[in-house]
């Protein structure tokens, strides 16, 4: 169900949960917050297993890289269980996978696409997701692939050439 909403990855679909916030770039939801405290100091897993940062600058983890795709569920601990390392001061966001016993059927084949249209930059955003699995008996498996392609474009002020002009100086 999670890569049936209409968000455009996991920090936007955990940012529907109460005490998530989420820090927006370039319109996409990236880094997750919990209960305010700085996405640097939550941890992240993977069905249990501590997730690496990619960027190496931050412990950050950002997260509009992971499609809901294969995911069958997001969990958010607010809070340190005994059961858990303590590596999140404000919590830990565990993403857990979805597994072909889960399934309601032996075999499945779902593809999605979306194309939709940006006003700002004149440009067709597409997206598109492939899952295929099956079960034979004790064996299992379940294969995902997500494609995304969006153009940024970002107006703004960049303090690279700025210059004193004669006679509109402050302060002189």
């Amino acid at each position: 169900d999670i890569g049936r909403l209409a968000d455009k990855n996991v920090a936007e679909n955990l940012e529907r949960l109460p005490a998530i916030g989420v820090a927006y770039d370039q319109g996409e939801g990236r880094y997750v917050s919990i209960r305010g405290t700085p996405s640097a100091l939550n941890n992240v897993t993977l069905n249990g297993v501590e997730v690496g940062n990619p960027d190496g600058d931050s412990r950050a983890l950002p997260l509009d890289v992971v499609s809901g795709q294969l995911l069958g569920r997001l969990e958010v601990l607010k809070a340190v269980t005994p059961d858990r390392d303590a590596q999140g001061i404000g919590g830990t966001i565990n993403l857990v996978t979805q597994s072909p016993f889960d399934l309601r059927q032996d075999r499945i084949a779902q593809l999605r696409a979306q194309v939709g249209y940006q006003e700002f930059n004149e440009k067709f955003p597409v997206q598109g997701d492939l899952t295929l699995g099956g079960v034979i008996g004790n064996w299992g498996a379940l294969l995902g692939v997500s494609y995304s392609q969006r153009k940024y474009r970002s107006d703004g002020l960049y303090p690279d050439d700025w210059r004193t002009v004669p006679g509109v100086a402050r302060g002189g």
